[in-house]
């Protein structure tokens, strides 16, 4: 027997919400919904990436959590698409921003209760700067008044979990410039310092 595979038909799906270019797309049959995502231009800055739909006969079918995808390459989530599928993405929901002595200097999107912990370890750790006695998150309280809480990193993974809420900003200070433990030698050397 021999099978020869001719060309691939063709399916139309939806792309809509918080997209740079919402509409009816003409994707291959293979195509998957990071695909369609990418065909569409992408996310808006106010899109949601940890709640994107994938909507078939009215009722969704997956949600996916393109935080697993971008950081750690995972794709079991991504799903294939059939015709007249709508990917839907919606409005970002609860924001928190980390600065400082991180690895990946970011304003992340919170998932349900979001931890301290959960969000440094999205952040990708400390750098070797970071200044693992002091992590500040700064709260604003029923917009009313600023609250400041200051942390260190082992209390952080030995105690209870700090949840965090939307618009906070999470802060990782810098070790102190100063050496310590050196001995200076300057004069009449070859290589001073």
């Amino acid at each position: 027997v021999n099978v020869s595979m001719g060309r691939l038909r063709t399916i139309q799906i939806f792309v809509l919400g918080e997209v740079k270019h919402p509409g009816v797309y003409t994707v291959s049959s293979l195509a998957t919904m990071i695909n369609a995502i990418l065909s569409s231009g992408g996310p808006t800055s106010l899109s949601s990436l940890r709640k994107i739909q994938l909507k078939r006969r009215n009722k969704i079918v997956t949600t996916v959590d393109l935080y697993d995808f971008l950081i750690q390459g995972d794709t079991s989530s991504d799903a294939r698409l059939m015709p007249g599928d709508v990917i839907f993405i919606p409005q970002a929901g609860p924001m928190i921003s980390v600065s400082g002595n991180v690895k990946r200097l970011v304003i992340y999107e919170l998932i349900d209760k979001g931890t301290l912990r959960k969000t440094l370890n999205l952040a990708g750790g400390l750098t070797p700067r970071g200044f693992n006695q002091r992590i500040q998150v700064e709260r604003a309280f029923k917009n009313q008044f600023q609250i400041i809480l200051d942390i260190s990193y082992e209390e952080l993974k030995q105690g209870k979990p700090i949840y965090l809420q939307d618009g906070d900003l999470i802060q990782v200070f810098s070790i102190l410039p100063s050496t310590m433990n050196a001995v200076y030698l300057y004069g009449n050397v070859k290589r001073p310092g």
